[in-house]
C-alpha cells in the first residue's frame, strides 16, 4: 500500500541516518504476493518484512479478526520505524 521515506516517518530523525539511506529498497507500491494454506513467504518477500506480519497472515488464512469493519482485509506494517512498508492483506 505504501512505503514510507525516513523523512515522511520523521522530519528530523531521533537517530542519526547515514547519507542515501531511503525508502524501502525491497518493496514497491503495486506488489502482489499471494501466499498458500501453508503460509510460506513469497519469493520476493522481505524477510523482516514477513516475520512481523506472519501473525496477522495466519489470522486471514484460518478466519478473521472479530473486530474488523471489512472482513477479510487487513492492513499491517513491518516494524522498520524509520522507513516502514505498508501492507494491505487480502483473501482471495
Amino acid at each position: 500500500m505504501k512505503v514510507l521515506k525516513p523523512e515522511e516517518v520523521f522530519p528530523v530523525p531521533p537517530v542519526k541516518v547515514l547519507e542515501g539511506f531511503g525508502p524501502c529498497d525491497i518493496h514497491e507500491v503495486g506488489q502482489e504476493f499471494m501466499v498458500e494454506r501453508d503460509a510460506a513467504m513469497p519469493v520476493g518477500f522481505c524477510q523482516w518484512a514477513w516475520d512481523h506480519i506472519l501473525p496477522h497472515v495466519k489470522v486471514m488464512l484460518y478466519g478473521d479478526y472479530p473486530w474488523s469493519v471489512a472482513p477479510g482485509s487487513w492492513v499491517v506494517c513491518c516494524t522498520d520505524g524509520m522507513r516502514p512498508v505498508v501492507f494491505r492483506l487480502e483473501k482471495a
